[in-house]
């Protein structure tokens, strides 16, 4: 019925006038920088990055890298910047077509960076991580390389090495997931240990990537405590590969930058002529007394193989 006017009464929009009521949603203010490091996963991680001085450049050292680095030009001029002062010396293997962490084969069987006798670093797309079998491949490499070294940092890349202009998030669930595994796979082999042999850290972009690398130098250079030659300058690492670094680097419990230490030191024909205790007193102090140990027990073994083989004849 209408009013006693006959005309239509107007209709109220009673939505309209409470939407209206609602305070303005703002536009959320805009990212800068990278994405920040969820709180579940920052519980995990034990590399700390070096902070550079403004007055001071760090030491330089050499390092030894694999042949994958070297053509990441971004992260390359990011580790030989002065504020990270790292020079790198390539040993390539052979090109497969894996991804370059599950490289395990010489030279430096799935290390990235051979940083001393001690210390070896990985680096591995966080990307690559919710693959199937990643994780149990990621530990097992890890395992390995603690055989042939006492300290491995694994350096999670957080970031794409892609030119594009849109940054994704890189921490998405399935990768939250995955860096859960990798985060009971690390503390089982720590706990096997017994000791902290694992340590990992997250790099968001280039720039932190290669500040971390650095900080593992960092600690590597205090921690050591054989020869001092080891950290020093080393002149005596050679860019060009010798032929018998590869073959000492297969002995089990090995590894290059041993190899390449014990190699500045004698020949490999001195080497084999030399006592096992004339072998522990000369290199042990520079590459250990368990990777010596292994040498020399490879060496005997060899002679006896030698041995037995004329006694055939």
């Amino acid at each position: 019925m209408y009013a006693r006017t006959g005309k239509p009464q107007q209709v109220v929009n009673v939505d309209a006038h409470s939407h209206s009521l609602e305070p303005e949603a703002f536009p959320e203010p805009e990212r800068t920088g990278p994405y920040p490091i969820p709180s579940e996963i920052e519980t995990m991680l034990t590399l700390r990055p070096h902070e550079s001085e403004q007055e001071h450049e760090p030491v330089r050292y050499k390092i030894i890298s694999n042949m994958q680095v070297i053509q990441h030009r971004a992260l390359v001029q990011a580790l030989e910047h002065p504020s990270v002062n790292l020079q790198l010396v390539e040993r390539a293997g052979e090109v497969l077509e894996v991804s370059p962490w599950q490289d395990a084969g010489p030279p430096l069987h799935g290390a990235s960076f051979a940083i001393d006798p001690y210390t070896a670093a990985v680096l591995v797309p966080l990307a690559d991580l919710p693959g199937p079998d990643a994780v149990p491949a990621l530990s097992r490499l890890v395992q390995s390389l603690l055989g042939r070294y006492d300290t491995i940092a694994l350096v999670l890349e957080a970031y794409s090495k892609s030119k594009s202009n849109v940054e994704l998030d890189p921490f998405t669930p399935p990768a939250r997931k995955a860096l859960g595994a990798v985060r009971r796979a690390i503390a089982l082999i720590n706990g096997s240990l017994a000791r902290e042999g694992v340590r990992v850290g997250i790099a968001r972009n280039v720039a932190e990537c290669a500040k971390l690398v650095r900080g593992v130098v960092d600690v590597a250079a205090q921690e050591w405590d054989g020869a001092w030659e080891v950290w020093g300058s080393r002149e005596w690492i050679g860019d060009e590969e010798v032929s018998e670094e590869r073959e000492l680097s297969l002995v089990p419990a090995m590894n290059v930058f041993a190899s390449i230490t014990i190699l500045a030191q004698t020949t490999i024909d001195e080497l084999l002529i030399q006592s096992p205790e004339e072998r522990s007193a000369l290199f042990a102090p520079s590459i250990g007394a368990v990777r010596i140990a292994a040498l020399n027990e490879a060496i005997e073994q060899g002679r006896e193989r030698v041995e037995q083989m004329d006694g055939v004849e």
